[in-house]
């Protein structure tokens, strides 16, 4: 038997469960390698301390309140799920809106409306004016205020 395929039998011969056949062929591969034998005896050391530690002695409801910590530690996990993906379809709303009215204001932008002084019939030496005719352009806001100022 070669050394890789016995390392795979370890397990099952520690349990007693192989095959006669292969029980003798790993017998014969145990004569020879020291590796082997410690890791069997290894193997077998775990398996005691598992027997051992099956005789343990626990509370008649350990297993149900076991079950009932694990059901509200699952409860507490998904108690916000909902919440959660209302929060994300809400801000996804709202990006998606607020990218909505950037775009529709950059195309939206209205050009100003050049005044020269010619467009003044009268010229009044308001401060307005004044304002008006040192920028060189007219908005609606400039519109009003020179409105609001005569």
């Amino acid at each position: 038997m070669t050394h890789e395929r016995f390392r795979a039998l370890l397990s099952a011969m520690t349990d007693d469960e192989l095959h006669p056949t292969e029980q003798l062929e790993a017998q014969r591969h145990l004569d020879t390698c020291k590796e082997c034998q410690a890791v069997l005896s290894q193997y077998r050391h775990i398996r005691e301390h598992i027997r051992l530690a099956a005789d343990v002695d626990v509370a008649y409801r350990f297993s149900h309140d076991v079950a009932r910590m694990v059901q509200r530690k699952h409860i507490e996990e998904h108690a916000w799920e909902g919440i959660e993906r209302s929060a994300q379809r809400a801000l996804v709303a709202l990006a998606l809106f607020v990218a909505m009215v950037l775009a529709f204001t950059s195309f939206n932008q209205q050009k100003p409306v050049v005044v020269s002084e010619r467009l003044f019939v009268e010229t009044t030496d308001t401060s307005a004016t004044r304002v008006l005719l040192k920028e060189g352009e007219l908005s609606k806001d400039d519109v009003v205020y020179a409105v609001l100022t005569r």
